[in-house]
């Protein structure tokens, strides 16, 4: 299915960009050129890869979003972990077609919305590795109640520095270590953070928001140390999406 890049195990690599179907890189170039919305879906929809989002506005005051890219379909699996190139299962049936790529144009909200998240719930897997949610939901947030936004207002979005990881952890945490008997520096944490909760804002010299990241960071090192080795929790660290998504379903749903 692809070139041998391991000879013990072998292991081969197939990917879209062995087989890009006559489509070509020069989509870029169309899609840079694109004077409106249906141009540049059209140079999208020649996008063989990287699988990427692109969100577009047009001056008719067309809005849009469209996942980018050749996906394949899978016989079975997802793709997350290797599979045995000797059973026909494991083959792809060729590729998505373009018009059944996440895609909206002109929702009813007025506006859209991404932040590297997962942009749909159903249809074909386009990626594993996305942030989780927070971000999303503080623009719904921020852009859903009804009325006019100003320039100001999107000036303050832009610079925002709500933390909703936080809103939605620490009322758990604090009340974990409520009755908790601290020493006097552990202690004056928990009335920081007790206060900062009530805005957790990341602005700068935010005691806060300091506090509220170590502790996060402690954490995980205590519960993955349980299970992991050393170096699988550096290497879960490292990447933070999956730290977040990992940790943060411990922290809130172990107890349910």
């Amino acid at each position: 299915p692809g070139p041998i890049f391991h000879d013990d195990p072998p292991l081969a690599l197939r990917w879209t960009g062995h087989d890009v179907q006559g489509l070509g890189m020069d989509a870029f170039l169309d899609l840079n050129l694109a004077r409106d919305a249906q141009a540049l879906e059209l140079a999208v929809d020649r996008l063989p890869l990287p699988t990427t989002n692109v969100t577009y506005a047009d001056v008719h005051g067309v809005i849009g979003f469209r996942t980018a890219g050749l996906l394949p379909v899978r016989r079975s699996g997802r793709g997350l972990v290797p599979r045995s190139g000797a059973d026909p299962d494991s083959g792809w049936d060729g590729y998505v077609p373009a018009l059944a790529m996440p895609r909206s144009q002109d929702p009813g909200s007025g506006f859209l919305a991404a932040a590297n998240a997962r942009v749909a719930a159903d249809g074909p897997l386009v990626s594993a590795d996305n942030a989780p949610g927070y971000r999303m939901r503080r623009l719904r947030d921020v852009l859903q109640p009804p009325g006019t936004l100003t320039l100001d207002d999107m000036q303050r979005l832009q610079l925002d520095w709500y933390n909703p990881q936080a809103a939605g952890l620490l009322p758990g945490l604090l009340a974990a270590i409520e009755a908790a008997s601290l020493d006097p520096l552990a202690a004056r944490a928990r009335q920081t953070l007790t206060a900062w909760q009530q805005t957790p804002h990341n602005e700068p010299g935010a005691a806060g928001a300091a506090i509220f990241e170590y502790w996060y960071l402690a954490l995980a090192d205590e519960v993955l140390g349980h299970r992991l080795p050393p170096a699988l929790v550096e290497r879960v660290r490292s990447r933070n999406y999956l730290l977040n998504h990992a940790l943060d379903r411990i922290l809130l749903y172990a107890g349910s």
